[in-house]
This record gives structure tokens, sequence and C-alpha cells, in this order.
């Protein structure tokens, strides 16, 4: 079968995942961008929600956190999936759980088949 990479729509993170048992249609609770810690190094604990489509066969999807300022990664979450057909739309949520070393900015990456798909920045911040 040929192989085609997918595109990510949404990229979130999010303190909770509901799925609605008859529609089986997910609800994201909690939905941040931005981290207040009072010490570091700090957890960091939530779900990674991603919708792609437009992908062709195999799919090793991944999870990683990267340090903007160091580059440093930090392996999250794998998963696979399966692309019948370009049109269809596969859904992933992921738990994270990470520890953030410092005050900065991160970025959480989905990759497929070792491709980045989509990126989202945390800004982490120390509280006064």
């Amino acid at each position: 079968m040929a192989q085609q990479t997918p595109l990510s729509l949404p990229l979130v993170l999010c303190e909770g995942v509901f799925q609605d048992s008859l529609s089986r249609k997910l609800s994201l609770l909690g939905v941040f961008n931005e981290l207040m810690a009072d010490a570091f190094p700090t957890p960091l604990v939530c779900y990674l929600y991603a919708a792609t489509t437009d992908g062709l066969g195999d799919c090793t999807f991944a999870v990683r956190l990267v340090d903007d300022e160091s580059s440093e990664v930090a392996a999250l979450a794998a998963s696979e999936a399966q692309f019948d057909n370009p049109l269809a739309c596969v859904e992933v949520v992921y738990y994270v759980e990470a520890e953030i070393p410092s005050p900065g900015v991160y970025f959480v990456e989905l990759l497929a088949n070792g491709e980045v798909l989509a990126s989202r920045r945390l800004v982490v911040h120390q509280a006064c």
C-alpha cells in the first residue's frame, strides 16, 4: 500500500478529555497554553489532543517536548495508526507526563513517521 504522511488539524493541550458513551464525541476540558509553577523542576501532567487527516497507509505518531532555549528533547508518547483513506480523520489523545526544568518557552510537537506535523507553544512562568 502507498504511504502518505498525514496533515495535522488541531493540536491542543488540556487538563482532561471526556468521551460521550453514546456519540463517542470528545470534549476537551481545561484547555491551556501557559503554565505557572511555584518551584522548579515542576511536573507537566496533561493530555494532548490531535486530529489528523490526508494520510495513507501505516503511520507512527510520536509526541515530544522541546526546550526552546537549549533545544533539549524529551520523548513523551508514541502510537501507531492506519489510514485506509486520505479523507479519514484520525483523532489521537495522549496522556503526557514530563518534568519542566525551568521557566521558559517549550514546544510540544506531534510527529508522524519522524516528520513534525504540528507544534504547540507552552510558556512556563515562575509564580510570584
